[in-house]
């Protein structure tokens, strides 16, 4: 079963298959239209967070690789989704310093994916371990980092930005195959609904709002 849907995914992603479950395994993974980027964390506990489809699939990923992974989010109501998705443990955001980090804390964190960025961003860098990585890819939280050069130069932490607009080829490709790879497609089915064109409107307030987790697949031939 793993080995077809590696196949499926992959042969959607490098060829560009617009037919049937081929494209819609693409479109939920991020693939489809768009082009996901790839950030690099290290060991001890991972730290994911976000409600949305990047932040599921970075749980997922990460724990299918084995990295005990921490998500964080405002929204106790998804905690069990998170955990379902592969987090040993999900924590609220009262868990990091928030508005109050000092330049270094504790080592906490032995890699990060961040959706979030502004203040939160802000707070993580201070808790991370030495020579550790975060990857930043969200501005939710604001574009703004109120932070000090300590986690950089005093720890070696790396903050590492992931764009998709001109990813090299061979990079998106290697990317594809670690998703083909890598990823539950169980895990993609719980974080993904599919709704007919009509239900845009209605789905973008809600998204605004907050109450949408997991990526959403608008099907355009169904209204």
């Amino acid at each position: 079963m793993a080995g077809a849907a590696a196949a499926r995914l992959d042969h959607a992603a490098s060829d560009g298959h617009r037919d049937g479950r081929l494209h819609r395994d693409a479109l939920r993974a991020g693939v489809g239209g768009s082009r996901p980027g790839a950030g690099r964390g290290r060991t001890r506990g991972r730290r994911d967070r976000g409600r949305g489809g990047v932040g599921g699939i970075a749980v997922a990923l990460l724990a299918r690789l084995g990295h005990n992974v921490t998500a964080i989010s405002g929204r106790a109501a998804i905690h069990d989704y998170l955990r379902d998705l592969g987090a040993r443990q999900v924590v609220g955001r009262d868990a990091l310093p928030v508005g109050k980090a000092r330049p270094l804390e504790s080592e906490r964190w032995g890699g990060a994916v961040d959706t979030v960025g502004g203040d939160l961003l802000a707070a993580l860098l201070p808790t991370m371990a030495y020579n550790t990585t975060v990857a930043c890819c969200g501005n939710a939280g604001g574009i703004e980092l109120r932070t000090t050069v300590f986690p950089f130069i005093l720890r070696a932490v790396a903050l590492v930005g992931v764009e998709s607009v001109l990813c090299p080829a061979e990079r998106r490709r290697h990317a594809w195959s670690r998703l083909a790879r890598d990823l539950p497609l169980d895990a993609l089915d719980r974080m993904t609904q599919t709704v007919p064109l009509a239900d845009a409107p209605r789905l973008s307030a809600e998204i605004l709002a907050g109450r949408v987790r997991g990526r959403v697949v608008v099907d355009v031939n169904r209204c």
